[in-house]
């Protein structure tokens, strides 16, 4: 029997609201002769990376728990096993509504950007 207090969220979902935005940037001077779509890609990866972290919100504002699964990708990754580091991502109630503020706010920069720029420069 599962406890109705809880819900299980896979791991990538905490990932997602921090790598897309890395992805994006990294995917983004490949598109530099286009302006527009550059624009538009640095809009929807922090589009996606805000969707991630409002539904990680979604349990929290029900009053259950999260727990994360290891989906595909487990919560915490050796860095530097030789001395025992590992990188990781906390998934406590506090957290993830850093993470939602924080994907929210990102793309709401990126929206912008883009209409400040419209005429010229893109996405700084």
């Amino acid at each position: 029997m599962t406890n109705q207090l809880s819900a299980l969220l896979p791991s990538y979902y905490l990932w997602m609201v921090v790598l897309l935005p890395y992805a994006g940037a990294l995917i983004a001077p490949l598109l530099a002769k286009a302006p527009k779509a550059r624009n538009l890609l640095a809009v929807l990866f922090s589009f996606v990376a805000a969707l991630y972290a409002l539904l990680l919100l979604i349990p929290i504002l029900q009053g259950q728990s999260v727990s994360v699964y290891d989906y595909v990708i487990p919560s915490s990754l050796p860095w530097i096993p030789e001395i025992g580091v590992n990188v990781g991502l906390l998934h406590d109630p506090y957290t993830v509504i850093l993470a939602k503020r924080c994907g929210v706010g990102e793309l709401s920069h990126h929206v912008l950007q883009s209409r400040v720029h419209e005429g010229g420069g893109g996405v700084d």
